[in-house]
């Protein structure tokens, strides 16, 4: 896997004060409210570039799962496998598409100005006048029911529209996802979750939204437009069935399993991770050397998954080899030295698959008698336990700005010395935030943490806000990927911090973690260290955006 990659942008001024209820903008929700609850939480955008083209694209299309975007007739939009909407527009029926609608002082029309593919776009109406009245224009997508497990809305917009003349935002399902000023270049391709159920994607066009009295004279790139082109909907997965066996059974008959060469895997009470029982294999049962015993488990996954599990294998070459395989093939070794349980996993694309634990006795062939005359390592058994495996669906995009007031909206694990909480005395972006301080540890020196599971086929992109009044030796704020630090707070901050996180793919942990006295300094020495001007010791976290990269065909 790649480095984790982490930048820091200093918000200053565009961000809002650390108040309560502090919004992002001026921009404000559509007038036309959403059918789906607007407390749910919507993601805003990830752009890139585009290469338009010239070939015609045909939409809109419902497409199953299945759908294979080469046979599509005349499409050149790069619609990945598994879009479940698609509109190109090149049917020439908006505005009476019934996805669409739209509202305001003017209406959204088709157009051939300009396209990202094919022929037509839709474009914002013209709502320049000599009384420089302020003027709005909304079209709006509505998709999903209550089967729709949620998943990524990507569009092409090119929007020639600049401050303080006109803005473009966009809402999801009424709350705002972002703005558009004084972006010129051509056509970007946007990214925006999607919440499971109906969503509703509104698109404000906006002339002289400051409502001024005049207005400075355009740049040349200024066209007073927006196009939207090659509009689809992925879904965040196929559904996963979910599995856990930690052999509470007693045996194999809860999922898959099967046991091939000999025939020695066994589950009994001798060493379970969780519970009563484990599954247990011994190379003393092994018959001879080269000889091995293999634990298969079958699955058949609609979507890429990861399988997580539990081993403790107290062996050691050249007496005896414990390994991970997937399909046949090696994948890693497994051994623990110390009398604790280790983790493993592998991510699983979809179709059908075989996990396999294999124990092999003395694989390399070691000649018996000079095998006797190797002294073992002291923590060697040569046995090997497995336990607690699961089956683990990837993660949605999401959006965390705890609205919900707790942890539950998302996977949170809490752990350390202190709680997390939740609290509306600052925000980023809407009323609460994420916090944690030192008065909330009753420890001299301790840790509180934060953190979630991500687990991705592509990987993606988290981004946070992260207001941190801190400073050494008093307490420290970090994050972790992976139980590695790539970000470091020590020192108080007035603003809001925007951070981005590259996600790899496979399992990942991204924890926030806040340190008492993380050098552990005597209490009574700490007592005589001044403190710098405005630190709290405290430390604020809000608007935690994970974007999946969506697979393109």
């Amino acid at each position: 896997t790649g480095s984790p990659v982490v930048s820091d942008v200093d918000v200053g001024s565009t961000a809002p004060s650390p108040s309560p209820k502090s919004p992002t903008s001026s921009v404000e929700s559509p007038t036309a409210k959403p059918s789906v609850d607007p407390t749910k939480s919507p993601s805003s955008v990830k752009t890139g570039t585009s290469s338009p083209n010239t070939e015609p694209t045909t939409g809109p299309t419902y497409m199953p799962s299945s759908w294979n975007p080469t046979a599509f007739e005349a499409t050149t939009a790069p619609v990945p496998d598994g879009a479940v909407y698609y509109d190109g527009f090149e049917g020439a029926t908006f505005p009476d598409d019934p996805e669409w609608s739209n509202a305001g002082d003017a209406p959204w029309e088709l157009t051939t100005e300009q396209a990202a593919s094919g022929t037509y776009s839709i474009r914002s109406p013209d709502l320049s006048n000599e009384q420089i009245t302020p003027r709005s224009s909304n079209v709006t997508l509505t998709y999903g029911n209550a089967s729709f497990d949620g998943g990524t809305l990507v569009l092409s917009v090119s929007a020639g529209v600049e401050l303080p003349i006109d803005d473009l935002s966009y809402f999801v399902n009424g709350i705002p996802a972002g703005q558009m000023a004084g972006q010129y270049g051509g056509f970007e391709t946007m990214e925006l979750p999607l919440d499971p159920g109906t969503n509703e994607v509104t698109f404000r066009y906006r002339f002289n939204p400051n409502g001024l009295d005049g207005l400075q004279p355009s740049s040349p790139n200024h066209t007073g437009a927006v196009f939207i082109d090659d509009v689809y909907i992925v879904p965040s997965s196929v559904a996963t069935d979910e599995f856990f066996d930690g052999f509470e059974t007693g045996d194999f008959s809860a999922l898959d399993w099967s046991v091939i060469g000999e025939e020695e895997w066994t589950v009994d009470e001798t060493n379970p991770y969780e519970g009563v029982y484990s599954a247990h294999v011994r190379t003393e049962d092994i018959s001879a050397s080269g000889e091995y015993s293999q634990l298969d488990l079958n699955v058949d996954l609609p979507a890429a998954a990861f399988v997580q599990f539990y081993f403790y294998a107290p062996v050691a070459d050249p007496f005896e080899r414990f390994d991970l395989r997937v399909d046949g093939q090696f994948l890693r070794g497994l051994s623990t030295e110390d009398e604790t349980w280790a983790e493993g996993g592998a991510f699983l694309p979809s179709g059908p698959h075989v996990v396999s634990w294999r124990l092999a006795r003395n694989p390399e062939g070691v000649p018996d008698a000079a095998l006797e005359a190797v002294v073992p390592l002291p923590f060697r058994t040569g046995e090997a336990w497995l336990d607690n495996v699961a089956l683990l669906g990837a993660t949605p995009s999401f959006l965390e700005m705890w609205e919900s007031g707790d942890f539950s909206a998302n996977p949170w694990v809490l752990s350390g010395d202190g709680d997390w909480m939740i609290t509306d005395s600052r925000a980023y972006e809407g009323t609460n935030s994420a916090t944690i301080s030192s008065q909330d540890m009753e420890v001299d020196s301790g840790v509180s943490e934060l953190s979630i599971a991500i687990i991705t086929e592509q990987g993606g992109k988290l981004t946070f806000f992260v207001l941190p009044s801190v400073s050494g030796p008093f307490e420290e704020g970090n994050v972790l990927l992976d139980n590695i630090k790539v970000a470091t707070y020590s020192s108080p901050r007035s603003d809001w911090m925007a951070q981005e996180i590259d996600i790899q793919p496979g399992k990942r942990k991204v924890t926030f973690q806040f340190a008492k006295n993380p050098g552990n300094v005597d209490p009574s020495q700490l007592e005589l260290i001044p403190s710098p001007p405005g630190k709290e010791g405290a430390i604020w976290l809000d608007r935690i955006e994970f974007v999946a990269n969506v697979a393109q065909s």
